[in-house]
């Protein structure tokens, strides 16, 4: 099952743009074509071995799309998982 690109595309847009809220943090986006499961991904800037790798992991067909942006569930549910990091 091929996983939905625009959604794919519209959260990596939103965590390019919200990712600076996670100071000290690397942030990448990890989306397979043929997964519908997008992974969020971050390490320690410093990358220190002790901190563990932290993830989240949002399925496409949760994500709702109004102009090619997330819903607001979407936007809060990783802005919170941004602000633990």
């Amino acid at each position: 099952m091929e996983a939905h690109t625009p959604k794919r595309e519209a959260i990596e847009r939103f965590i390019n743009h919200e990712s600076a809220a996670a100071k000290e943090w690397i942030v990448r986006v990890h989306a397979d074509p043929h997964d519908p499961i997008v992974r969020l991904q971050a390490w320690r800037d410093d990358r220190r071995e002790s901190e563990p790798e932290k993830s989240l992991e949002v399925h496409t067909r949760q994500v709702r799309l109004a102009d090619e942006e997330l819903d607001e569930s979407t936007k809060t549910m990783i802005r919170r998982w941004l602000a633990s990091l």
